[in-house]
């Protein structure tokens, strides 16, 4: 997509996405699993597409079905803003549960996962976000980043890397699933994972 594939890849394989390194229940989201991700859009594996019809503040979105990585028709509000990069970290996690075969992923799990990175993303990139968090902890975005920064202050997330039981990241998941984009998610309904061709 117009040369954006390298600028996309480098997301993925520099800093911050090299330090995000964690593990909740059996899914490991690491440094080499980004670079992988970055690595399959290089190769053209996973695709880039440009959309005018993504829901309204969503800047990204992984279709697995399609190994495709959507991104909002503003591209340089995606990646010139760490908030856009750290959307596109968010769908990475997403692309790395599908090209990893995580099948046994459940979707709250995954956007758990996906919640977690992009949050360490930003922060880590010196994004200003915890008063923001604090003021808006109360609203459905405001409760998914709060739930998700007490998993990331309790397991040091920001300094290394922790191993996270699933049952840690209840409260977390049950934000994301009172969330009206989640509302209608069962906690049963997995991911899709079948892999990157």
């Amino acid at each position: 997509m117009f040369g954006a594939a390298d600028r996309f890849s480098r997301i993925f394989r520099t800093f911050p996405a090299t330090v995000i390194n964690f593990r909740l229940g059996g899914l490991p989201i690491t440094p080499q699993g980004f670079s992988d991700v970055g690595g399959e859009i290089q190769a053209g594996h996973i695709r880039l597409l440009r959309s005018r019809s993504l829901p309204p503040n969503v800047g990204a979105e992984y279709r697995w079905r399609q190994d495709t990585l959507v991104v909002c028709d503003d591209m340089s509000q995606v990646l010139n803003t760490v908030s856009g990069r750290s959307l596109v970290v968010h769908e990475g996690v997403h692309a790395m549960i599908d090209r990893n075969r995580a099948v046994a992923t459940t979707t709250l799990t995954a956007e758990a996962a996906a919640y977690l990175a992009q949050i360490i993303y930003r922060l880590r990139s010196g994004d200003r976000l915890r008063p923001w968090i604090e003021a808006n902890r109360t609203e459905p975005d405001g409760a998914i980043y709060y739930e998700a920064l007490q998993l990331i202050d309790r397991f040091g997330l920001l300094t290394g890397s922790a191993a996270m039981q699933w049952a840690d990241s209840e409260a977390l998941r049950a934000a994301i699933n009172r969330h009206p984009r989640y509302r209608d998610v069962s906690g049963a309904d997995l991911h899709g994972a079948d892999g990157v061709r």
